[in-house]
């Protein structure tokens, strides 16, 4: 009788476990170019008015709601609330 407990014990549980492997957040800076905008860290947003960033960015400012889906080509700038660029990421 014992081993009929094992079966549904082990459905129920399995049902627990991710069928999707999340994304690795160490992503080389240069799947999306992000390593080219590194000098901008730091600097008022303005600096980012004349620059041709990818097609495919985002420019997050304070308080901003944003999607965590993960997508390597995709460059990310985060604005702090003194409007300085505070992080350039990929993903």
């Amino acid at each position: 009788m014992k081993h009929l407990y094992v079966i549904p014990i082990s459905v129920a549980l399995g049902a627990c476990v991710s069928a999707e492997t999340p994304p690795t957040t160490d992503v080389s800076q240069e799947s999306c170019g992000a390593g080219n905008y590194m000098h901008l860290k730091g600097k008022d947003q303005v600096a980012l008015m004349g620059l041709k960033l990818l097609e495919n960015h985002r420019l997050i400012q304070p308080g901003m709601a944003y999607t965590q889906d993960f997508q390597p080509e995709r460059l990310n700038v985060s604005i702090d609330e003194m409007g300085l660029v505070d992080r350039i990421w990929c993903g």
